[in-house]
C-alpha cells in the first residue's frame, strides 16, 4: 500500500510540475501557431537572414509555435506589391503614415535605429569635399545631391531639411553606377549603418565618407499584411521580449558588429535631421 501511495504521490508531483510549466507560458502563447511568409528583399543580400532569425528566435523565446516560409528574392517595389496582395505576409520597412494605414505595424523597432544612422557613399577621391562640414548648414551649403528611392522615408526627411535629391523609382540600385562615375548629377548616397559596408564591397568606384553621420529618429519595423494581422499581438509580445532580453542586441552584434566597428560611429560628427511634421517618428 505504501508503495502505491508513493507512486501516486510522484505522479501528482509530476503533474503539478507540468501544470506549472504550462501556466507559466503567457496565455497568448499556448494555442497560437504563427504562420508567416517572410519577404526577401533582393537588395538586402545576406542581411535578410538577420530579420528571419529575429522572427524565429523571438517567437521561440516567447513560447510560440511557428511556420515560416521565405519568399524568393525580389526588388523592394515588387515586395511591397506582394505585401499588398498577401503573397508575402511580413516585411520590414521604415514607418510612414501611409504604410500604417495600408498594413499592420508591429510597434517595436528592430535595429536599434541603425537604419536611420546614415553614412555617405561617395565617388572615390571626393573625401576632401566633406572634410570641413561641421553642421547641417555647412552640409547644406555644399549643395550636393543625394540619390534617394522614390517611396523612401529618406526622401521626405531630405526634402524637409532642404537637401537636394535625385529620385530613383523602381530599382534604386541603379544609382550606384552613375554615382561612381561622379559626373551624372548625384554626389552621394546616404545608406544605413547596417548596409553601407556590404554595398561598398559590392559596387566598385565608391568610398565611404569618413567623418559624418546624418541621423534622424526612426527605425525598421515589421509590417504585417491584411492576411496576417491576426498575429500582431503575438509578434508584438515576441519583439518586446526580444528587446528586453537582449536578443536584438546579440543578433545585431552577430550580423553587423564588425561593420559597425569599422564605421567608428561614435567618433563621427553627428548631423541631426528633423523629421517631417505629421510623420511617424520612432521612440
Amino acid at each position: 500500500m505504501s508503495h502505491i501511495l508513493f507512486l501516486i504521490q510522484r505522479f501528482l508531483t509530476g503533474l503539478l510540475c507540468l501544470l506549472a510549466v504550462i501556466t507559466s507560458l503567457p496565455a497568448w502563447a499556448q494555442n497560437e501557431t504563427v504562420k508567416l511568409k517572410v519577404a526577401h528583399f533582393a537588395e538586402a543580400g545576406k542581411d535578410g537572414a538577420y530579420y528571419r532569425e529575429l522572427i524565429e528566435s523571438a517567437l521561440s523565446q516567447a513560447g510560440y509555435d511557428y511556420e515560416i516560409i521565405t519568399s524568393p528574392p525580389y526588388p523592394q517595389k515588387r515586395v511591397i506589391q506582394m505585401l499588398e496582395k498577401g503573397d508575402v505576409t511580413i516585411a520590414w520597412m521604415l514607418p510612414t503614415a501611409e504604410r500604417d494605414a495600408d498594413y499592420t505595424r508591429v510597434p517595436v523597432p528592430i535595429t536599434n535605429g541603425l537604419i536611420s544612422k546614415r553614412v555617405l557613399l561617395i565617388p572615390e577621391g571626393r573625401q576632401a569635399v566633406y572634410d570641413q562640414v561641421r553642421d547641417l548648414d555647412s552640409f547644406r551649403a555644399l549643395d550636393k545631391v543625394a540619390a534617394i528611392g522614390k517611396t523612401w522615408y529618406d526622401r521626405q526627411v531630405w526634402e524637409h531639411n532642404r537637401l537636394p535629391v535625385m529620385v530613383f523609382d523602381g530599382d534604386w540600385t541603379a544609382a550606384f553606377r552613375p554615382l561612381a562615375q561622379g559626373n551624372r548629377g548625384i554626389d552621394y548616397f546616404p545608406r544605413g549603418a547596417n548596409e553601407i559596408i556590404r554595398e561598398s564591397h559590392k559596387y566598385p568606384g565608391l568610398d565611404i565618407e569618413k567623418n559624418l553621420l546624418l541621423q534622424y529618429q526612426s527605425d525598421f519595423y515589421f509590417y504585417l499584411s491584411h492576411d496576417a494581422k491576426a498575429h500582431v499581438d503575438a509578434m508584438t509580445n515576441s519583439m518586446e521580449r526580444a528587446r528586453s532580453s537582449g536578443l536584438i542586441d546579440r543578433l545585431i552584434e552577430k550580423y553587423w558588429g564588425e561593420d559597425l566597428a569599422e564605421l567608428n560611429l561614435s567618433q563621427r560628427r553627428v548631423i541631426p535631421l528633423d523629421s517631417p511634421p505629421d510623420e511617424v517618428v520612432s521612440p
